[in-house]
């Protein structure tokens, strides 16, 4: 389910709670609503409320950390293609074959991210095979020098912190909320609006305040969750770090 629409949910979970609470409001008896019962359930709601917004805190702090290693991640990978590619040109023409394979490497890479960048197409082999190749060519170097020996090993070592890189190989990295987890804090939010809906008055000022604040809710969620897919949507990381790179290889 898509961002948007689990926000959407949770905006119909809340304010929905609100007015079925006006509602229910007018059917229970008197008595159930009187000063004692206001106190005991504000006193009670207190405490969900202190506890869903402590969650909801902790969700978008970890959301947040989330995609910022993310895009720290495919930033230092963009970088190190660089460096591997610089490593390859001072290495010799022998190198040549491995880095036009960095390059399509690249290409590919760029294209299953950010279509619109590249969108021709480079072929279907995973990068993190195409990566495994070019580290068997430079394991295939026949270095003469010291120069080149020493080259060599950089460029092993350089194609080795690429291939670890989890996020320039894979496009499967976002974080999923689990739904179990989800429902029960909706359902929070959905009781606390309810409980203060009870004995809310019935007007255009409360009730639009109200509104104001399940939307706020809902866009909180809706934050959190497009950080965690952070391939997709208006919240995504940037692809120009590797179309940058892209730019450099091969000079």
């Amino acid at each position: 389910m898509s961002p948007l629409l689990v926000s959407a949910f949770v905006l119909a979970c809340t304010f929905g709670a609100t007015l079925l609470a006006v509602l229910a409001a007018r059917l229970l008896p008197t008595g159930h609503l009187t000063g004692a019962s206001k106190e005991t359930i504000h006193a009670i709601m207190g405490i969900m409320a202190l506890l869903a917004a402590v969650v909801l805190g902790l969700l978008i702090y970890s959301a947040k950390t989330s995609f910022d290693t993310k895009d720290t991640e495919f930033r230092h990978a963009s970088a190190k293609v660089v460096l591997l590619d610089r490593v390859l040109a001072h290495y010799g023409p022998d190198a040549g074959p491995a880095r036009g394979h960095l390059r399509e490497a690249v290409q590919r890479k760029l294209a299953a991210l950010n279509p619109k960048a590249l969108p021709a197409d480079h072929g279907s082999e995973a990068t993190f095979v195409a990566i495994e190749a070019i580290q068997d060519e430079i394991r295939g170097f026949q270095p003469t020098t010291d120069a080149q020996r020493w080259l060599k090993d950089r460029a092993l070592a350089v194609s080795s912190d690429i291939a670890e890189a989890r996020w320039f190989l894979l496009d499967d990295l976002d974080s999923t909320m689990p739904m179990p987890f989800l429902v029960v804090l909706v359902f929070w939010l959905a009781l606390i609006f309810f409980s203060h809906g009870l004995f809310a008055p019935p007007n255009v000022t409360v009730l639009s305040l109200m509104l104001f604040c399940a939307v706020s809710l809902s866009a909180a969620i809706y934050l959190m969750l497009e950080m965690n897919n952070s391939l997709e949507g208006p919240i995504s990381i940037s692809t120009e770090p590797l179309g940058r790179a892209l730019e450099r290889l091969g000079r």
